[in-house]
This record gives structure tokens, sequence and C-alpha cells, in this order.
């Protein structure tokens, strides 16, 4: 009986382990299969190794758009009351900086030069300095690409190029200019008023081997709200395409407007075409860039006393702006500001006085902000140029084209004052000269293209701290005769991108 009993205890005490190690594997499944996480490192080594990768840019691309032209250019009605482009013709300039070993301009369906169609740049290794390629180019109404493929990463490396149109007669009198922009997934813009006679053409360039298609946010002066374009809010644009979009038919009745492209697969190159009419007479065009990021100080150079000023801000939250007047020695606070979020803000500062070269803009809250200045000519037509905030950089420069002159204007907003070069070149990628330059802090400085050299075309600047600048340019054809002509060069950042990505081995078991 003994042994009965105990035979039934140690048969019931294996079922009851059996069952726990059951439940025990059971519950182990369970919990890796809830909290992967968890899982034992493979092949039993623990993952710690860190291992850093830099990641360097070998390539820049610009897109150059066309020559200034009418959104519109087909002929209604009377002769003496159609609308004409007139003698417009245009040139552009083409450079690259440092270590380049390769720099080509091509069309949007050439861009890496399989047809043979495009034209390489060219340097003079004749002179002891760094390297400079160049390409200028006169009478070619078309756009255009520049690809340079660099050796090494570095500051001082990159290309800058641009371009320039003029007229003396028809609806687009005076003179037109742009830094050449590089492709991006998004791009941000700040429009004049989008009244009766104005056109502001989005051209969007693709040059890439897939199709992509945009969504275009926009908004106006009369609210914080989106707007529903009546041309609608969506672009498709091909492989090695451009493609464009009337945004003041878009959103008319507007004193300004704030876009925002937003390409969903590709980067892509954006500029906006703004011609300006009243009936029969000529206001101006010029070419929209995109802004820089959104910062609490935003600076605008190439301001010129005499000029009509108004200044465009906006937020996409509440803040307090406050603007200035740059001067030689300093600012003199103009305007304060209250924004409203995702309203665009368009204040009239009137004329610049003496001793005026910039406006700059502070906030509570970061803004993008442009100012446009204008002139006016002696029959009555009118011009402007729209002048975006710097993006401010230690080494960058500008090209300006063929025909065109002009002064290089300096904003340092910092609140110490900075030392700088200023070297020239001319079409050959040769040194011509160079030029010291002081600036006080939150001052301004203008330098003739002139008084660095008659022959010089590009210009680098080096800084021991971060200058707003570029080239407010002229045209010797339209002030001679005695017409308005304002237009402006942005400089160009010659720092490419780098990287360093980092990556370690993780705790899951491959699968």
């Amino acid at each position: 009986m003994k042994k009965q009993i105990g035979g039934t205890s140690r048969g019931g005490l294996c079922v009851f382990m059996a069952s726990v190690t059951v439940l025990a594997i059971i519950a182990v499944v369970v919990a890796l299969l809830m909290f992967p996480g968890a899982a034992l490192p493979a092949d039993g080594i623990r993952a710690t190794a860190r291992t850093g990768h830099e990641v360097r840019q070998s390539q820049v691309v610009a897109y150059c758009p066309a020559q200034m032209a009418l959104a519109d250019s087909e002929k209604y009605g009377d002769v003496q009351f159609q609308a004409s482009e007139g003698n417009i013709t245009s040139s552009a300039l083409y450079s690259s900086f440092g270590s380049v070993y390769k720099a080509r301009v091509g069309s949007l369906t050439d861009v890496d030069g399989v047809n043979g169609v495009g034209r390489e740049l060219e340097g003079n290794g004749s002179y002891e300095g760094p390297s400079v390629k160049v390409l200028s180019d006169r009478g070619n109404a078309k756009s255009s690409i520049l690809v340079s493929k660099l050796l090494n990463s570095k500051e001082g490396t990159g290309s800058v190029a641009a371009v320039g149109s003029w007229a003396t007669s028809g609806d687009l009198k005076g003179v037109s200019a742009a830094s050449c922009v590089s492709p991006s997934l998004e791009s941000f813009f700040l429009l004049p008023a989008t009244a009766a006679g104005a056109t502001h053409q989005l051209i969007v360039a693709n040059p890439s081997e897939k199709p992509t298609t945009l969504h275009l946010d926009v908004w106006g002066t009369k609210s914080g709200r989106p707007l529903a374009l009546h041309t609608g809010n969506t672009l498709t644009v091909a492989a090695h395409h451009e493609a464009n979009v009337d945004l003041s038919a878009g959103a008319p009745g507007q004193d300004g407007l704030f876009v925002k492209v937003t390409s969903n697969e590709v980067p892509v190159a954006a500029v906006v075409r703004c011609v300006l009419l009243d009936g029969l007479s000529s206001k101006g065009s010029d070419f929209a860039l995109p802004l820089g990021e959104p910062g609490t100080s935003q600076v605008l150079a190439g301001v010129g006393q005499g000029d009509e000023v108004n200044v465009a801000v906006r937020s996409d939250r509440a803040a307090d702006a406050e603007i200035f007047w740059t001067r030689h020695d300093g600012e003199e606070s103009v305007r304060k500001v209250h924004l409203e979020p995702g309203r665009v803000s368009v204040t009239d500062l009137g004329r610049a006085g003496q001793d005026v070269y910039g406006v700059s803009v502070r906030s509570d809250a970061p803004v993008q902000a442009q100012a446009q200045v204008g002139d006016s000519g002696s029959d009555g037509s009118a011009d402007f140029a729209l002048i975006p905030a710097a993006r401010q950089a230690g080494r960058s420069a500008v090209a300006v084209p063929g025909g065109m002159n002009g002064v290089l204007s300096f904003i340092n907003a910092s609140n110490s004052a900075v030392e700088a070069t200023v070297h020239g070149y001319d079409v050959k990628g040769g040194s011509v000269g160079s030029q010291q330059i002081s600036i006080n802090a939150h001052g301004a400085q203008v330098v003739p293209m002139s008084d660095i050299s008659d022959s010089a075309v590009l210009f680098e600047l080096e800084s021991g701290g971060n200058l707003a600048w570029g080239v407010r340019v002229g045209q010797q054809d339209v002030s001679s005769a005695n017409l308005a002509a304002v237009a402006y060069l942005s400089a160009t950042g010659l720092e490419p991108s780098n990287a360093q990505i980092f990556s370690e081995p993780t705790r899951m078991t491959v699968r």
C-alpha cells in the first residue's frame, strides 16, 4: 500500500514538472514575439561597436533660368496695344572654385553630357592662387544646368553662376538678374502684389531621371489661412523637363504671397519670373529666388539711396518684428510690426535716405523676409529688384554676367567688427585684384566693382565672420537711355555639404 502511494506521488511530480517546463517554454516564446528587442545577440556576441563614416558631396548642380520673358507672348488686337519683349538680350557667367576637376554647362535634357552638346569651363593655371574655372555666354536665351564634379568637398569649393537680361524697348525695359540655384526638395518664395498687370510665373526644372509631383502651399496678406489656387495646388514635372504655373492668376488681389514648393520624389530647382505692367507702361521685372531658412535675424543688402523700399515678412507663428535701416556706422529702427501666424506682412518703408545700404529684420520668432526695391525712369517706366535675406557664409562668391556693372554691398549683422578680403577674377579665371574691408558691428560698406579691377567679373569673399552681401547690378545701355535699371545678385556659399553617419550592430538576430 505504501509502495502504491509512493509510486503515485513520483508520477504526479513528473507530470507537474513537465507541465511547468512546457509553460516556461511557452512564456519565453511569447516574450520573444512580443518584445523582439530583448533577443540575444546573434552568435552570442555582444553588439557594442559604433562606427562613423564621413559622407562628402561629390557633385554640385546649379540651374540657371532662361532670360527674362513675358509669360504670354501671343499677339492680340492692334499692334500698338500688343505686349512686346522689345530688344531683350541676355548674358550668363558660369564658374567653379576650389577642388573641382570638371565643370560643364549643358541643357536640362542632357545633364550628364551624353549627347555632347555642352561646354566645359576652363581655368587659367598661370597664376598662383585658388583654382577658378570660368565660362562666359552671351545671347543664349535658354535655361541651362551647371554640373561640377568635386575632387574634394572642402571649404572654398563649389559652383557660382548667374544670368542677366536687359532691354531698352518693349515691356521688359530695365534690368533683371538671378544667381543660379541648386535643386531642393523644398523651396520658399516671397512675391510682390498680385494686382492687375502682375505676372508671377513659377518655373520648376527637374534635372533628374524621374518625374515628380509638386505641391504648392500659398499664403497671402488677407489672412493666415492657406489659399486654394484657381490654377490648382499641384504641378507635375517630367524628368529632364521644366513646368510652370502663373501664381498671380491663381491667387489674385493679394498685396504679397508666400509660396512653399514641395517635391514628392526628387529635388527640383525653382525660380519665379515676376513682371509688372500698368496698362501700356512697363513697371519692371525680376526673378524671385528661393529664400533661406527662417531665423530671428534677417539681413538684406543691396539697397541704395533713393530706392522705394518695401519689406515682406512672414512667420509660421505669431511674432513681433523690428525693421532697421542699415547704414555705414550702424542701424536705425524704422518700424515695428506684429506678425499673425501664416499671414504675409508687407511694410512700405518709403525712400531710402543717404548712407542707407540695406535693411535688417529682427524678431522674437523665426521669420523669412525679402525686400523689393524700385526706381523710376524718365519716360514713366519703372524697374524693381527682389532681394532675399542673405545666406551668410565665411566663404562665398558672386558671378556678374558680361555686359553688366555694379557695386558690391556688404552688411555685418553681428555685434562686433568684421574684417574680410574680397578677391576679383577675370573671365579667364585669373586673379586681377583684391581689397581688404572692415565693417563695424551692424554696419555696412559698398565697393564698386571697378575698385577691385576693371576686368573683374567674379568676386570671392573670405571673411573672419559671417557677412551678408551681394552685388547691385545695372547695365550701361539702359542707363544711357535714362531708364530705370535695378537688379541684385545674391552671394553663393562655397561650402559643400558633408555629413558624419554613425552605424552600430543591433542585438537583433537577422531573420
